[in-house]
């Protein structure tokens, strides 16, 4: 994988661009017939935001683009369906802006520790936040990842006054961060695809598996609760990416508390370090059975301990527990 430096930079230089709520569409910006005008009457040529939404892959789920600081309902910039890998290519007529696309609100995905397929119900969904130049093409993958990071960039907005812009960087450099991988530009490959199989790890099949380690933990809190592995809808990683949102939305902080205060998956309470956790289940993933590539945990111990002991701010600065190579294996 590239180097975490080099990565940093990577996002920062794709994410650069000005929006502070100036690049909102509005009827002043059309002409008679609703096209777009920009400088000088120049009619706006339509750009293209394009990605794969990826829980493992969101087959038949609706992908919608919308201006951020208009927020989630307001008028759509474009609407699309994704393909049967999760793909979707989105057409957009805006102004440069912040752009938040939404990828769910029905269709399916896989789950990879188990095999179960998922239904996402038509409230359920993940978000994306990027910077759009207009008329231009751009990479935005729609991930647990982003959707993580644009909860986060909400409650900076929300509760800390951060303009569109930083709270937009913030938030996917932080994620990225956690991760070492680029959440935006790096497209995930569903590694249960045997055509995906490799013998080398890249950051592509890297993000693969932080979405296998999800599975893989949210399979765990099913056995915690007394259920098959994903049986039940609030033992699944779309839910795991629900809690995570409701729970950095409120103050900022994965460490399991709400407004409501303790929050729980069943009997299984959230904290710190069961997001942390995930570094340790992709490890567990990469030793089961489910795993059909050519990656082995000890090629993954660095991208696991890197998600494992961060002690970033979002995890109250306090470091998490390495881990290795020897905990638990799951056999089918």
């Amino acid at each position: 994988m590239k180097k975490l430096a080099v990565l940093l930079f990577s996002v920062l230089l794709s994410s650069c661009g000005s929006s502070t709520g100036g690049g909102r569409v509005t009827d002043e910006n059309r002409d008679s017939g609703g096209t777009l005008t920009g400088d000088f009457g120049r009619e706006l040529q339509a750009g293209t935001a394009q990605g794969v939404a990826h829980d493992a892959p969101l087959i038949n789920a609706t992908v919608r683009a919308y201006n951020w600081d208009s927020g989630i309902g307001s008028k759509l910039l474009g609407e699309t369906q994704t393909d049967e890998a999760g793909d979707y290519e989105l057409k957009i007529l805006s102004f440069d802006t912040e752009l938040i696309i939404q990828a769910g609100l029905g269709g399916f995905y896989t789950e990879e520790a188990s095999g179960m397929k998922v239904n996402l119900t038509p409230s359920e969904s993940l978000l994306a936040i990027v910077h759009y130049p207009q008329e231009a093409t751009i990479n935005a993958q729609v991930t647990t990842l982003t959707n993580m990071a644009t909860c986060y960039a909400e409650y900076l907005m929300e509760k800390q006054n951060e303009i569109p812009t930083e709270a937009r960087l913030r938030g996917n450099t932080k994620f990225s961060g956690w991760s070492g991988i680029d959440i935006l530009n790096t497209k995930p490959l569903d590694i249960q695809n045997p055509n995906n199989v490799t013998l080398n790890l890249t950051d592509e099949i890297a993000y693969g598996f932080f979405s296998a380690g999800i599975s893989q933990l949210m399979a765990d809190v099913s056995i915690e609760n007394g259920i098959e592995p994903h049986s039940k809808h609030y033992a699944t990683s779309i839910s795991f990416a629900t809690v995570a949102c409701q729970d950095i939305r409120h103050d900022g902080l994965l460490n399991g508390i709400n407004e409501n205060g303790q929050m729980a998956l069943g009997s299984t309470l959230l904290s710190a370090d069961f997001y942390r956790s995930v570094g340790g289940k992709i490890l567990k993933f990469a030793a089961s059975e489910r795993n059909i590539t050519n990656i082995k945990p000890d090629d993954l111990l660095t991208m696991a301990n890197l998600i494992a002991i961060s002690s970033d701010e979002v995890f109250s600065g306090l470091p998490g527990r390495p881990v290795d190579i020897d905990g638990p294996v799951i056999t089918s």
